[in-house]
C-alpha cells in the first residue's frame, strides 16, 4: 500500500497541474470548483493513507483526453498493481481509441495493455500486441524480453532461442548468454528422457558453443554418457567441468568415480583428482583423496592430507573424513564406535543443512536449481561456502 501511495502522489499533481491548467480558460466557475473539491478530497484520502479512495475519485475526475494521457497511463498501472487489472485493461483499451495519439503515445498504451493482460496470464492477447511491439524503436527492447519471458513461463524452448537469437544484439549481457545455453539444456534434457541421445548431444554441445563456461551442459552431457555406458566419453567431459565451474566440482567426483571399475586403485583416477585439487581446492575432492590412500593403507598420507586440508579449511566434509580416519586407526572398539557415531552425526547434519545459494538475490535451498526459484536467474545457484566448500 505504501508503493501505492508514492506512485499516486505524482498522478495528483499532475492532475492538480492539469485542472489548473484547463480551468483557467473557462468561464464556468462551478466547473472549477466541483473539479477542485475533488481533487482537494483526492489528495485529502492520499495524505490519510486511503489510497483505494483516492484512485477513485482521481479516476473519476479525470477526463479521457489526448492531453491526459500520461496520467491515465499511471492510473492504469496503478489499477494493475492493485490487482484490478479489469480496470487497468478498460482504461489502457479507452486510451487506444483516442484519436490523434502520437505512435509513440499508440505503442506506449499498447505496451500498458500487453502488461495487463500478461498479469491475467491471457498469453493469447498479450503476445500478438508485444510481437506488434518489436518494430516500435521504443518498445521493442522490453518486447523482445518480454516474450522470452514468456516463452520461459510456457517452457517454448525453441521459441525463447529464436528470440534470443533473433534480438541478440539488442539483448547483449552475461545473463542472456546464460539463458540462451540453459534454454538448450532444457530441450537436451527433454531429448534425452525421450531417448534421442543424438538430439540431446548436440543441444549440449551448442550450449557449451554459446557460453563455454555452463557447468549444467558439460555435467548433464557426461550424465548421458554415463547412462549410454561410454565410460571414456564422460570421462572425457566431466574433466572440463572444475576448470568452467571449480566452485561445483563437488558433484563431477561421484561421476568421475562411476567411469572407473575400482576408482581408487586406479592411477589414472588419483591423477585426475590430483588436478582437480590444484584448480579448485575441493573438501570434496581432498576428501576422495584421503579415501583413495585410506583404501591403499596409506594412512600416514591420508591423516597428513587431511590434517592440512582442515588447517587450510575448515570444513564439515573433511572433518567427516577425518574422524572416520582417526577411528579406523584405533585399535579400542569403544574410541572407534565414537568417532563412528560422530561421523554419522555431521554427515546427517551436512545432508540436511542449506547447502546451496544464488548468487544474485541470496536465496537459500537444499538443492541445486538450474534455475534460482525467487530471482529467475539462471546458473546462478551455487554451492555456499558458508556450509560446503566443493
Amino acid at each position: 500500500m505504501l508503493e501505492l501511495l508514492f506512485l499516486l502522489l505524482p498522478v495528483a499533481v499532475l492532475y492538480g497541474w492539469f485542472i489548473g491548467r484547463r480551468e483557467s480558460g473557462r468561464r464556468s466557475g462551478f466547473f472549477h470548483l466541483r473539479h477542485r473539491r475533488e481533487y482537494a478530497a483526492g489528495v485529502n484520502y492520499l495524505l490519510n493513507d486511503e489510497a483505494d479512495k483516492a484512485v477513485d475519485i482521481l479516476t473519476r475526475v479525470l477526463p479521457l483526453e489526448r492531453d491526459t494521457f500520461d496520467l491515465q497511463i499511471s492510473l492504469g498501472v496503478l489499477f494493475r498493481r492493485k490487482g484490478e487489472i479489469d480496470k487497468a485493461v478498460r482504461i489502457h483499451q479507452n486510451l487506444l481509441s483516442l484519436e490523434n495519439l502520437s505512435q509513440q503515445q499508440r505503442d506506449e498504451a499498447d505496451f500498458a495493455l500487453a502488461m495487463d493482460y500478461l498479469s491475467l496470464r491471457v498469453y493469447d492477447r498479450s503476445i500478438p500486441v508485444l510481437q506488434r511491439l518489436l518494430k516500435s524503436p521504443e518498445r521493442k527492447k522490453e518486447a523482445a524480453e518480454t516474450l522470452i519471458r514468456i516463452s520461459e513461463q510456457l517452457r517454448e524452448w525453441d521459441r525463447a532461442i529464436m528470440y534470443s537469437e533473433k534480438f541478440r544484439d539488442l539483448l547483449s549481457s552475461p545473463e542472456r548468454v546464460k539463458a540462451l545455453a540453459n534454454y538448450h539444456c532444457e530441450l537436451a534434457d527433454a531429448s534425452a528422457e525421450a531417448g534421442s541421445y543424438e538430439t540431446a548431444v548436440e543441444h549440449y554441445r551448442r550450449a557449451l558453443e554459446i557460453d563455454p563456461k555452463c557447468f549444467r551442459a558439460i555435467f548433464s552431457e557426461a550424465k548421458l554418457y554415463l547412462a549410454e555406458q561410454d565410460y571414456t566419453a564422460a570421462r572425457q567431459t566431466i574433466d572440463l567441468a572444475p576448470e568452467a565451474q571449480p566452485d561445483c566440482v563437488m558433484f563431477c567426483v561421484p561421476v568421475l568415480a562411476a567411469c572407473f571399475h575400482k576408482p581408487e586403485s586406479s592411477p589414472e583416477y588419483v591423477r585426475i583428482l590430483m588436478r582437480w585439487f590444484a584448480v579448485s581446492f575441493s573438501a570434496a575432492v581432498a576428501s576422495e583423496l584421503v579415501r583413495c590412500l585410506m583404501s591403499r593403507g596409506n594412512e600416514g598420507g591420508a591423516r597428513k592430507l587431511a590434517i592440512g586440508y582442515l588447517r587450510e579449511n575448515p570444513n564439515v566434509l573433511m572433518l567427516s573424513r577425518f574422524l572416520e580416519l582417526v577411528g579406523k586407526s584405533e585399535a579400542d572398539p569403544e574410541v572407534m564406535d565414537t568417532m563412528n557415531y560422530l561421523v554419522s552425526i555431521i554427515e546427517a547434519r551436512f545432508d540436511v543443512k542449506d547447502k546451496y545459494c544464488c548468487r544474485s538475490c541470496g536465496y537459500v535451498s537444499k538443492y541445486l536449481f538450474w534455475r534460482c526459484p525467487k530471482c529467475g536467474r539462471w546458473s546462478t545457484v551455487r554451492p555456499d561456502d558458508r556450509f560446503v566448500s566443493g
